[in-house]
This record gives C-alpha cells, structure tokens and sequence, in this order.
C-alpha cells in the first residue's frame, strides 16, 4: 500500500514539475517529446519496410513443385503477409506525417490537435496513437485526436473540468 502510495506522489511530484516551467521550457519538452515519438515512428517503418519486403520475396521466390497446391497455398500466404504488412505499414507513413506536421512547436490557448495535455489524473499528447510513454520521468498518453477521450478534451482550457472514468478531472494545463 505504502509503495502504491509513493508512486502516486512521485508522479504528483513529476506533473508539478513539468506544471513550474516556464512556457519557453515547456515547449522545449514538447518538443523532445515530438522528436521522441518521431524516432519510435521511424523504427516502426523500418521494421514495416523490410517485413513487407521479406514477404514479397518469399512469395517471389517460392519453387515451383510436383504439388502445385502446396506451391499456390505458400505463395498466396506470403502475399497475405505482403498485404496486411503494407497496410500496417501505410498507417504508420500516416503517423509519421502526422507527427511530422506537428514538428514546429506552438502554444495553444485551448486543447487543439499537437496540444500536449496536463490534468489532474494523466498527462497526453494530442497527436497519434502511440499508448502510453515514460519520457523523462512523465507518464504520457499519446493518443490520436479521434480518440473518445481526445474528443471529450478537444476545445477546454485551463481550469476546465471534464469527466474521465467516472470522475471530475481538471485539466491543468494544455501547451
């Protein structure tokens, strides 16, 4: 009890920190953020890249055999993983430019899309949906502007109350 107790505080702790910065410093947060979740965007296409490219070379290069079927089934498998794999992977182009648009870092007065998001029970990036990443001792939820609860978001200010998994949440800053 004691430890969950410790973690809640030292994660009240990490928010009011990042909460004390100066604007300029927040921005500067936001933006190493940015190029974080860039850097893990860019693994994930890379990784997508060869897998599609692996799988188009095993459907070229299946041999043709006595047993034809076998031949087809192995070929049209490998053109199954071909195709999921470049969908997967045209998602992820899409996250990329996403998150590349929102390179140049800017100031919002409300919640907008590129907003990275304080509140009284989580931090979140407006920008795609990554999950949840620890960057620099902050918990933040990077979550798409689709998302129900970047719907529910979108628009507040500072100050303005919201209800999250059943109770009052307040957000506390959007930059």
């Amino acid at each position: 009890m004691w430890f969950h107790d410790f973690c809640g505080y030292f994660s009240k702790m990490i928010t009011d920190e990042l909460l004390d910065l100066s604007m300029i410093d927040k921005l500067r947060f936001k933006q190493r953020f940015t190029e974080f979740c860039l850097s893990i965007i860019h693994a994930r296409v890379k990784v997508l890249q060869e897998a599609v490219g692996d799988a188009q070379d095993s459907a070229n290069n299946e041999d043709k055999s006595s047993a034809g079927d076998k031949h087809e089934t192995a070929r049209a498998l490998s053109q199954n993983a071909r195709d999921l794999n470049a969908s997967v992977l045209s998602e992820a182009l899409k996250d990329l430019n996403t998150l590349t648009s929102l390179k140049k870092v800017a100031s919002f007065k409300s919640v907008q899309m590129g907003s990275l998001v304080v509140t009284s029970s989580f931090n979140a990036m407006i920008c795609v949906n990554l999950g949840k990443i620890d960057f620099e001792g902050v918990s933040i939820m990077c979550i798409s502007s689709s998302a129900p609860i970047a719907q529910r978001i979108l628009k507040l200010t500072n100050g303005d109350k919201f209800i999250f998994n059943n109770s009052e949440t307040l957000l506390l800053d959007a930059f």
